[in-house]
């Protein structure tokens, strides 16, 4: 089964808890899926079955899912997550993924000059962004502190995150490698094509129906765009 197949299947599963227990499990799932990096999404999604049978046994045995963890949700979670294996290739997919829309940008524009050290910048960037900005939520699902204090804390820390790499990337200026390409308006279509379809066969290998009309939507609107430009 695919990793979509058994998230679903989890959905349902769901539905058979408590309110008070699907607010519990939601808690604890979704520390969980903001802790996910580098894991295997199908083991994720897995690992979240067996568990939701548990508590649901659990729950016909009149305990709710708050006494099943023995009301340590945090640790709990942390425990759950450090059993997942480890898995860098993972990382590589998101990032191809991001390299491969940013080519797709620069032909649908006619510009195809690529600042390959401004790319692995852009990259770290953002990976690192999204990287802190999940811990923060992870943070957040168990905290105590006040939504006034949780939202300065994130302004401050993403004040301060913006104004270090700033710093870095001015630091950093001198380091440049542009590589420029020349393509006819053949190779160019025939270039994003096989890059659409690649990308699109991608999101339709793992069904999920939002990513597929996101990616679906910027893949063919930006190779429309490529084409007229070249025309």
């Amino acid at each position: 089964m695919k990793h979509t197949e058994i998230h679903e299947e989890n959905q349902v599963l769901k539905k058979k808890l408590t309110d008070e227990n699907q607010q519990q499990f939601d808690k604890i799932e979704h520390y969980i899926q903001y802790g996910n990096t580098m894991k295997s999404p199908l083991e994720l999604e897995t690992r979240l079955n067996d568990f939701l049978h548990e508590v649901i046994k659990a729950q016909e045995n009149g305990l709710t899912v708050d006494d099943y963890v023995n009301h340590q949700p945090k640790v709990f979670a942390d425990h759950f997550l450090s059993k997942l294996a480890h898995r860098p290739q993972e990382i590589f997919k998101i990032v191809g993924i991001f390299i491969l829309i940013i080519i797709l940008l620069n032909f649908a524009f006619n510009d195809f000059r690529i600042d390959v050290f401004g790319l692995i910048m852009q990259t770290i960037y953002i990976a690192l962004g999204l990287e802190i900005f999940k811990k923060f939520k992870q943070w957040e699902i168990f905290s105590e502190v006040n939504e006034a204090l949780k939202m300065t804390f994130l302004i401050v820390l993403s004040v301060l995150f913006f104004a270090i790499w700033s710093i870095v990337r001015e630091q950093l200026t001198f380091l440049t490698w542009t590589i420029c390409f020349s393509f006819n308006v053949y190779m160019a279509i025939a270039f994003l094509s096989a890059l659409a379809v690649t990308l699109l066969r991608v999101m339709e290998k793992n069904k999920s129906r939002v990513d597929w009309l996101i990616i679906m939507s910027l893949v063919w609107g930006l190779w429309v765009i490529g084409i007229v430009n070249y025309i």
